[in-house]
């Protein structure tokens, strides 16, 4: 494995999906408004608090909030608490309990910036004519990079 794919990895992790952009997701995927999450919820969760997550003003929302926002948005609480920790929206027992795979619109969202970025696009070229073992390796550096970034930043202690 050359170091230029994990420069190029390295690069590519430090646009890691933190909970306001993964809010700002799962609504433009689901069409949601802000109200809607708030009516889902219950109650649970006010609409101007969803605003205040995607605004990025609520970084730490208490546990109860980050229930009702998985309740609002339609998703698995562990999903969301796993994103408010500064993980990766899935793990491999969920995607492997799930089916795996993307939701189409994340699946194109990731094409289109593939295709966006020709450093991105000869790193894919690269992976894909790797054998699958020597692909498995890599995606285990890679899930070890990112959870040992997410431990070097903690999240913000501001709570809502």
């Amino acid at each position: 494995m050359s170091t230029s794919i994990l420069g190029k990895m390295k690069r590519i992790l430090g646009k890691e999906e933190d909970l306001s952009r993964y809010v700002r997701r799962i609504l433009a995927e689901k069409r949601l408004s802000f109200r809607d999450v708030q009516r889902a919820s219950g109650g649970g969760i006010t609409q101007g608090y969803v605003g205040a997550i995607v605004n990025g003003r609520y970084v730490n929302p208490s546990v109860e909030k980050l229930k009702a926002l998985a309740e609002g948005l339609g998703e698995n609480e562990e999903t969301v608490f796993r994103v408010a920790r500064g993980l990766a929206p899935g793990s491999e027992e969920s995607a492997a309990a799930t089916g795996g795979g993307l939701q189409p619109l994340a699946l194109v969202d990731l094409m289109h910036r593939i295709v966006s970025d020709p450093e991105l696009t000869n790193l894919v070229q690269e992976l894909a004519e790797l054998p699958p073992h020597a692909r498995q390796v890599l995606l285990k550096v890679v899930r070890s990079l990112a959870e040992s970034r997410a431990n070097e930043h903690p999240t913000k202690h501001r709570r809502g």
